[in-house]
């Protein structure tokens, strides 16, 4: 979390947005549904 205002502020919050894009997600998001579902998988088969 950073406190500050103006150009600061513009600064941290356009250098933090990119820890969100959407490719990030994405990225993040195939990896774990991928573990997951292979931990499911293999449930399912014994």
């Amino acid at each position: 979390m950073v406190i500050t205002d103006g150009d600061l502020w513009f600064y941290h919050r356009k250098t933090a947005s990119h820890l969100f894009s959407m490719q990030m997600m994405k990225d993040v998001m195939e990896a774990t549904v991928r573990q997951k579902l292979d931990v499911f998988l293999d449930v399912l088969d014994t």
